[in-house]
């Protein structure tokens, strides 16, 4: 959310900002699966999060309303529960076992149980709700933009803002716990990234000049990463206050604005502005992925209790899943009288992943190899395994099958026939 005002003076500056080049790493192509069915038209999807009962929770923004979607695709909105003005935005999965929402023009926060019933919670709340996220300290903790504050709930609804040490007219945005406990939070108005302890008190800010931050994230290798709007960027920021910040590979003018870490051990990032999605690897390399339905933009991100991406796009009204399960390919085999040896082909999609063979007179198989690790590379990697225990002259039925946490997929139903002896 971007609103105008001036540059504030920051706290402090720590780290020096160096720009990095590497070039578009050559990762595989996810599977993107949309899912709208049951989304009201126009309803707005923003905010999504996995909640405490396994499926996914997201803020339907210009609906006012909320909706639950399991990982298969199934919808039920839940209109008429907020009280407005509303315009939900954010939502996250609490300490207590509920969700929770912003609630961006009606300044309040919502706690949501998982039958869909609401509490709202306005008292102490004096701007607009923003982003949110549960703190070390088991509460839950939101920007408020256009107040310059920082907000935190107990699970029990009591309200305390905090804005000493925040630079006036800073825009306060997305805000995350860092491994150390402590949260950090963009301001949009300004270039800062800003560090404050669950007591409330600002202990550092970070410059990212010239870019403006957006989105922030804790990555899979425990540094904080940060969309950058314009210019493009997305920018690692180490415990010590280093920044490095990565351009190459995204397009001038594409607006980075969620980040979150994936299964695969890379960070996903959708563009405001260019109706894409993209990865970064922890070394930088950016992928971008296009070819989204007419003007769509990308919005939140999510990861689903599937080990699969969610993905809103608010102005298409959809959700999008980014299918992390694994890939397989049976390949031929050489067979003796008593054994064969097989190939085939993985792909794990960066998220770890086994393989058996399985194998039996029919396509019931009825045997099956020792699951073996196939590693959690993003392209295709060559298996084999071996097939003992055979008859003499007789014909087996056989695939390759890939598992993860993601998922389990089988490749396609071969035929193969020993020697006769």
């Amino acid at each position: 959310m971007r609103r105008g005002g001036r540059r504030a003076r920051l706290v402090a500056i720590l780290g020096a900002t160096v720009l990095t080049g590497l070039p578009s790493a050559a990762l595989a192509e996810p599977t993107i699966r949309p899912i709208s069915r049951g989304i009201s038209p126009g309803a707005g999807p923003a905010g999504i999060a996995t909640g405490p009962d396994g499926n996914l929770w997201f803020a339907e923004n210009s609906a006012n309303a909320y909706a639950r979607m399991t990982t298969t695709g199934m919808v039920t909105e839940f209109l008429g529960r907020l009280n407005l003005p509303s315009r939900p935005g954010d939502i996250v999965s609490g300490p207590d076992g509920n969700l929770w929402l912003t609630e961006i023009f009606g300044g309040k926060v919502a706690r949501i149980h998982t039958d869909g019933s609401v509490t709202e919670f306005q008292q102490g709340i004096t701007a607009d709700p923003t982003q949110i996220t549960v703190g070390s300290d088991g509460n839950l903790w939101f920007t408020e933009a256009s107040g310059n504050l920082i907000g935190r709930i107990t699970p029990e609804g009591d309200v305390r803002e905090f804005g000493s040490g925040i630079a006036p007219m800073s825009g306060p945005f997305d805000i995350v716990t860092a491994p150390d406990g402590a949260l950090w939070f963009t301001q949009t108005l300004t270039t800062s990234l800003t560090r404050m302890t669950t007591r409330g008190e600002v202990t550092t800010t970070i410059d990212l000049a010239p870019s403006t931050p957006g989105g922030l994230a804790v990555g899979p290798d425990g540094n904080l990463w940060v969309a950058l709007s314009a210019p493009a960027g997305i920018a690692r920021v180490t415990e010590d206050g280093d920044v490095q910040v990565f351009r190459a590979g995204l397009r001038p003018g594409s607006g980075p604005f969620h980040i979150l870490a994936g299964p695969d051990g890379n960070l996903w990032f959708t563009e405001q502005f260019a109706r894409g999605l993209g990865r970064i690897t922890p070394e930088g390399g950016v992928t971008l992925f296009r070819g989204f339905r007419g003007r769509n933009t990308t919005f939140a991100l999510a990861l689903g209790p599937d080990f699969n991406l969610y993905v809103t796009e608010e102005n298409g009204n959809r959700v999008l899943q980014i299918d992390f399960t694994p890939r397989a390919v049976t390949g031929g085999a050489r067979a003796g009288s008593d054994s064969a040896a097989v190939r085939g082909r993985i792909t794990a999609n960066g998220v770890p992943t086994r393989y058996r063979v399985e194998y039996g007179a029919t396509r019931r198989y009825g045997s099956s190899t020792a699951s073996v690790s196939a590693g959690q590379a993003i392209d295709a990697v060559r298996v084999s395994a071996v097939l003992i225990g055979l008859r003499p002259g007789k014909r087996y039925h056989y695939r390759l099958v890939a598992i993860s946490d993601s998922g389990i997929r089988a490749g396609a139903d071969r035929v193969l026939r020993t020697r006769p002896r």
